[in-house]
């Protein structure tokens, strides 16, 4: 489950904001990006505006992290609980940079790897 909520922390966070606004993640700040995997499984997303986020799955497991956009990407860092050495997964998650607003509900990955993420206004 550890390994569902830092994958799609780093999926999810390809949603930004197709606006000249300076802070492309601003359209998260306050608001739930909810993760629904092809399982079924329901992750609720919560960036803040300095840098650290959370996620909480609907077994009311949770995880802290850190975001950082970086050369195209969305960087998600899973700080909490650490990750242990025997996790094949990184600490740290990459991937494109894609822009998305409040509302905005869109598909990433295929077969059991796809999950659906949802921008919902409020937290």
């Amino acid at each position: 489950m550890k390994r569902f909520l830092l994958a799609a922390c780093a999926i999810v966070a390809l949603a930004g904001i197709a606006s000249a606004q300076e802070d492309p993640m601003t359209p998260r700040y306050g608001n739930t990006v909810v993760v629904k995997s092809a399982a079924g499984e329901e992750l609720k997303l919560f960036y803040n505006a300095d840098h650290t986020m959370s996620a909480t799955n609907a077994k009311g497991e949770s995880m802290k992290g850190t975001w950082e956009l970086k050369d195209g990407n969305i960087c998600v860092t899973q700080t909490e609980p650490a990750p242990k050495p025997e996790d094949t997964m990184p600490a740290t998650q990459c991937n494109p940079f894609q822009p998305h607003n409040v509302g905005d509900t869109w598909t990433l990955g295929e077969g059991e790897n796809q999950v659906t993420a949802t921008i919902v206004q409020g937290r």
